[in-house]
């Protein structure tokens, strides 16, 4: 005798609605559970179990989940249309007189697969035979999946608090700063003098200056991007007007006139002159007599080019201590800013005697440049590791002066200027530019030395 819930008048019915429900049920929780992981980064594995030689991470949970969703579908689908092929073929049967081999024929189709293929019972039962070739097909979906979890490289955007490294020119690790003993103990004042760049920017310049480029910088991630504001040095160059011009030019043509030396082999007299294809310096002071690049330490001497980094600098052409030092409370304003010129002479190369200067230094070009306080906003992005900075937006601000160093009473604290952003940002702007100089400088320098030695001397007739 059949037992509860088989016993009943419809329990196949119940039995076929039971099994697509579940299986419809699984189908969804199927789906849902994959679009849970749909386009999500894969960065970390989590180890959910580790017990001897056994690990169960969580990508190992997901793919097993898939797999026994998957299987519980086709299972109880599997009981759903068999039932259904049954439930139809029982009442085809009684609705028609069959023969006995054509019935054992219909009830062996789910056992038999070749009967799936038989032409008469395809025409004499087509709805139970479509039953029971979904039932063959059904593990098909495990060859042909509807969906599985697969793992590709594709870019994705995830936004996370964390912390990142920081452009910060307010620190005191910019400078050096030495305690200077002119001011007496009994003047109630100290004073910290200037006195250059720190090891680490001089090797952080130098670096960018050979490669060209923003030294690598270490991310939080090796595929991550963010976008930061800050203050930065920034130089404003442009060529300089035709007065200056011609007061730099002649200044050029005098120093080099003054390199002539004379050389007679074999009654034969040769002049030689020292020239140069690229020149960069300092101004000592605003006015016409110190912007150019060459002097004349004794009268009526050798002209040698400017050897000071960074100016103009009111103290060192007569001015008082007060356009050179700052307070500990704010940075000297209202001065000129610091600045650099870069001139390069390509015709220098042509002529062979440069007893004609005048025309050696024609088509030349003279560059004056800035030092400015900056606001910058950059973009900072790094793929597998590979760095791209890109500025979005410069606003130029007000011009950075020579800050000789800084002056303040003994009744405040010493170090109490480090915490003042403008007085460290300028110092630091200040000192990246002077290490910037010597590098320019040092270029010019090796350019004018080659040239001495591959043109002259020589003997030869003006253009």
């Amino acid at each position: 005798m059949a037992h509860f819930p088989f016993n009943l008048r419809y329990s196949a019915v119940v039995l076929m609605i039971s099994a697509l429900l579940i299986a419809l049920a699984f189908a969804v929780g199927h789906d849902v559970l994959y679009h849970s992981v749909d386009r999500k980064p894969v960065l970390h594995v989590e180890i959910l179990l580790n017990w001897n030689s056994l690990q169960l991470s969580n990508q190992q949970v997901y793919v097993a989940l898939g797999a026994l969703f998957a299987f519980i579908v086709r299972s109880f689908l599997g009981v759903s249309v068999s039932t259904a092929f049954e439930q139809f073929a029982w009442k085809s049967i009684h609705s028609q007189t069959t023969k006995v081999g054509i019935i054992d024929d219909l009830f062996s189709v789910l056992r038999n697969g070749l009967t799936v293929l038989d032409p008469r019972l395809w025409r004499r039962y087509p709805l139970s035979m479509t039953l029971a070739a979904m039932c063959w097909l059904l593990p098909v979906s495990s060859i042909l999946t509807p969906a599985t979890l697969s793992v590709k490289l594709a870019p994705f955007d995830d936004k996370v608090l964390q912390r990142v490294p920081r452009v910060d020119f307010a620190n005191a690790n910019f400078v050096n700063l030495i305690q200077s003993s002119e001011r007496s103990n009994g003047s109630g004042e100290w004073m910290k003098v200037y006195s250059g760049p720190t090891p680490d920017v001089q090797r952080i310049v130098n670096g960018a200056a050979n490669q060209g480029r923003v030294l690598p910088i270490e991310p939080a991630s090796a595929n991550s991007s963010w976008s930061q504001e800050f203050h930065g040095p920034a130089l404003v160059c442009s060529e300089v007007n035709q007065t200056l011009r011609a007061i730099i030019t002649r200044n050029i043509v005098t120093a080099i006139n003054t390199t002539q030396t004379t050389e007679i082999n074999n009654g034969t007299q040769a002049n030689s002159y020292t020239g140069y294809l690229y020149l960069s310096w300092a101004p000592a002071g605003e006015d016409p007599v110190n912007v150019v690049p060459f002097w004349q330490p004794e009268k009526n001497g050798t002209y040698t080019l400017q050897a000071r980094q960074i100016g103009p600098d009111p103290y060192a052409t007569g001015g008082s201590e007060d356009t050179w030092l700052s307070t500990d409370s704010e940075p000297i304003q209202n001065r000129s800013p610091l600045s650099i010129f870069v001139s390069s002479f390509p015709r220098m190369a042509e002529y062979v005697d440069l007893s004609n200067v005048d025309a050696a230094l024609q088509n030349s070009t003279i560059i004056q440049c800035f030092l400015h306080n900056a606001s910058y906003q950059a973009g900072f992005n790094y793929v597998n590791g590979n760095q791209t900075i890109r500025i979005i937006d410069e606003k130029v601000q007000n011009g950075i002066s020579l800050l000789g160093g800084i002056e303040g009473s003994i009744h405040r604290n010493e170090t109490a200027f480090i915490r003042n952003p403008q007085i460290m940002e300028s110092m630091a702007f200040q000192s990246v530019m002077d290490r910037s100089a010597v590098s320019c400088m040092d270029t010019s320098a090796r350019i004018s030395s080659t040239f001495v030695v591959v043109a002259m001397p020589r003997m030869g007739l003006p253009r």
